[in-house]
């Protein structure tokens, strides 16, 4: 399996313990899945009819980027263990990682998603929105869209000690 050495799919992969399933990317069909519950990363990937179905260690990914150097693709090979290019081997835990769960079926939930009407988008910098939400002291966000043009309101959710602030971020054109 190759991949671009700067996506980070282990960024969505669930911390919760008593999830262990969501612990690690996992491949299947050409892609590396990661999901927390909440978010999901489908990242196609290039890969050849060697590798196999499962999870994807986390510390074989940050040792195959390492290993990357300046080049922009890294590259494992994913079969009984997750093996780097230097010989480098990795258990992977393709036995439902020991503790009698799957992987769900990302798929049916991401086809769904895909499936629906698109009404408009919006493109954005999403570190200004990290930022607007740091400067409100809040980690969850409401952005109110009136159209793909118009600024986006940004108002805090939740726990917030300023629930009245508010931002607007500048939406990015694409044509």
């Amino acid at each position: 399996m190759k991949t671009n050495k700067d996506c980070k799919i282990e960024a969505v992969i669930s911390r919760d313990a008593s999830r262990p399933s969501l612990g690690a990317p996992y491949f299947r069909g050409g892609a590396l899945w990661a999901t927390d519950g909440r978010a999901m990363v489908k990242l196609p990937v290039e890969s050849d009819e060697t590798d196999a179905e499962g999870w994807v260690p986390l510390d074989a990914l940050k040792a195959a980027r390492k290993l990357a150097g300046r080049l922009d693709t890294v590259s494992i090979h994913l079969n009984g263990a997750a093996t780097l290019c230097n010989g480098a081997a990795f258990p992977r835990h393709d036995d439902k990682r020991g503790t009698g769960t799957q992987w769900p079926n990302c798929e049916r939930v991401f086809d769904d998603a895909m499936g629906k009407e698109t009404k408009f988008s919006v493109a954005f910098d999403v570190r200004l929105l990290a930022a607007i939400a740091d400067a409100m002291g809040t980690d969850q966000v409401k952005l109110h869209l009136t159209d793909e043009l118009t600024v986006i309101r940004v108002s805090p959710v939740g726990k917030a000690p300023s629930p009245d602030a508010r931002g607007v971020l500048m939406p990015i054109r694409t044509a």
